[in-house]
């Protein structure tokens, strides 16, 4: 690879903290005629109250329901007359607001949106509304065994009480109240935990004129910085959680265990690790032996999820519920081969070029690269991060990812969740250890 594939140079920025304790950042950006605010605090699903598990959707969600100077439908009017659109990225441990406005607009439109920000609504005809639309949204997912599998996973993997082990649920969002929701944005929306960044088509010199002052001016309230989470106790035997679903002829797994947190020395020589395993599609071991030589499903994946602290690993498929055993004894196998074996110097190669050449759709467009810079800013990293994150990679050598392999996942049991028919698939479920069958409509 020659050096224009190994480093990245973001564009000219400037950056600095208001008064008010927000960081902003001005990164202006001609390609386009669109500006595009993006609002960050290091909040998220996980710090809600314990039993209000999905307060942090709601209250993001309500909040672009329009500012308190507007009504509803009057903001979503002006909005839609100069189509301009939000964005929301609401996740575990952060809250992404954001407004993207063709830049001749962006005076009038901005403005609102800040408001919407500092001083939302918080109508209550809209918050039973969206109540209600959760609600729906939350029931549809007991048809969705991809989904199902998914949440009772982190649940039976976390537990309750580890925040990331809570999980909305329809009860829990029934339970909600208007004055939660205004209790949440005050505790955890505030200039003092957050950062803004403005892009787009206007000059660094024309956004601060423009948005400088109202962004400063808001004074906010005390909120308490939230710390990374705790890791989670590893899993030293398996635990097997079987959702009934009476009505299906096919199961669908979800194993895995804990692993580590994004800032974790080993982490990038994990995800190379874990792109031969099985994050790396038809290429990957997983694929290979599952379905092209096994033939036991269409698809299977790995995923390293990486939080400020805690992680996790995890290999999700789904395969007739007949051969269940078989499939679990094959992935195991698999993961066994590898982070004990090792991968080779060609996958590692391969693996390699997949993570270069992705950085550059990851950073197509201001937008995409907003996004990547409070990326960068929620986990305490530096530009210089991503502009050297090729030849970081490139640096990586075999005995690190293998190393990686052998201490982060060479786990001795695992968390498996199985979404199937009980009556078929409990017998071949209980070879591999003691099983708790839950309801289908039980809270995960």
């Amino acid at each position: 690879m020659n050096d224009s594939q190994l480093h990245y140079s973001f564009p000219p920025m400037s950056e600095y903290v208001l008064g008010n304790g927000l960081r902003s950042i001005w990164l202006p950006d001609t390609e386009q005629p669109v500006i595009e605010v993006l609002f960050q605090v290091p909040s998220g699903r996980a710090h809600v109250p314990a039993g209000l598990e999905g307060l942090s959707d709601l209250t993001a969600n309500l909040m672009q329901k329009g500012p308190s100077s507007m009504g509803h439908e009057e903001y979503i009017d002006t909005l839609e007359q100069v189509g301009a659109s939000h964005v929301l990225d609401s996740g575990d441990e952060h809250t992404t607001f954001g407004i993207r406005v063709l830049a001749r607009h962006a005076d009038d439109i901005v403005p609102k949106f800040w408001e919407t920000v500092t001083s939302p609504a918080f109508d209550d005809k809209e918050f039973r509304r969206m109540k209600r639309e959760m609600v729906t949204a939350l029931e549809a997912e007991f048809s969705d065994a991809s989904v199902l599998a998914n949440k009772h996973f982190q649940a039976e993997l976390y537990g309750k009480d580890h925040p990331l082990g809570r999980i909305p649920c329809v009860n829990s969002v029934k339970r909600a109240r208007l004055d939660d929701v205004r209790s949440f944005c005050a505790s955890h929306v505030s200039p003092a935990n957050a950062s803004i960044v403005v892009a787009g088509d206007r000059s660094i010199e024309g956004m601060e004129q423009q948005w400088k002052r109202p962004f400063g001016a808001w004074k906010g309230g005390t909120v308490r910085r939230a710390s990374p989470f705790p890791e989670t106790a590893p899993v030293v035997e398996n635990r097997i959680r079987l959702v009934d679903k009476p009505d299906s002829s096919q199961t669908t797994l979800v194993i895995g265990h804990p692993s580590v947190g994004e800032a974790h020395p080993f982490r990038n020589a994990l995800a190379l690790g874990n792109y031969v395993l099985g994050g790396g599609s038809f290429r990957s071991r997983l694929m290979a032996q599952m379905r092209s030589r096994a033939g036991k499903t269409y698809g299977i994946a790995s995923q390293l999820v990486t939080g400020r602290g805690a992680g996790t690993f995890l290999m999700s498929t789904t395969t007739q519920s007949g051969q269940v055993d078989e499939v679990l004894n094959t992935i195991i196998e698999v993961y066994r081969d590898v982070t004990e074996n090792g991968i080779t110097e060609e996958e590692l190669d391969n693996a390699k070029r997949f993570a270069i050449g992705n950085l550059a759709f990851q950073l197509e467009g201001i937008g995409n690269v907003a996004e990547k810079i409070l990326w960068l800013r929620f986990y305490g990293y530096p530009n210089s991060y991503i502009e050297k994150y090729g030849s970081t990679i490139a640096g990586i050598d075999l005995a690190a990812v293998n190393t990686a392999l052998r201490n982060a996942l060479a786990s001795r049991g695992f968390v498996i969740c199985a979404v199937g028919k009980r009556e078929e698939i409990a017998p071949k479920l209980g070879r591999f250890g003691p099983i708790r069958v839950v309801n289908l409509r039980a809270e995960p």
